[in-house]
């Protein structure tokens, strides 16, 4: 039985899974009870293009960067995206983050922490 007959490429695009926020110096607040990253719910819409949206749980605290990761707890970060005003929380509280789309994700860190733009990943 022939299914196929021809060769190809299989290309995929992995998207993260779950979006955190980091303070002014980089960091989660992943030790505190009230942090919880959000895990991002993906939908397409009507040009075929996926978007997504997710809620951060955190502490009181200042918030500069949305994070993104393909697991809840992993350190390993996949891409991030500064925030053109900071979240100031003085209490606990949500950030909702809307219409995720892969122009959010401005920038990707290596393994030993520089942070690239799309642009420049797969490039020698």
């Amino acid at each position: 039985m022939n299914v196929g007959g021809g060769d190809g490429t299989l290309a995929i695009i992995v998207w993260p899974t779950y979006v955190g926020a980091a303070g002014q110096h980089g960091a989660e607040p992943a030790d505190n009870d009230d942090y919880e990253r959000g895990q991002i719910t993906w939908l397409v819409n009507a040009a075929g293009e996926p978007y997504g949206h997710a809620q951060i749980l955190v502490p009181p605290g200042v918030y500069t960067d949305l994070c993104y990761f393909h697991h809840p707890r992993s350190p390993l970060m996949i891409g991030y995206q500064h925030l053109a005003q900071p979240f100031d929380f003085r209490v606990a509280g949500v950030i909702n983050v809307e219409h995720i789309t892969k122009a959010d994700f401005t920038q990707v860190v290596t393994p030993n922490g520089f942070r690239l733009p799309l642009a420049q990943v797969g490039k020698g």
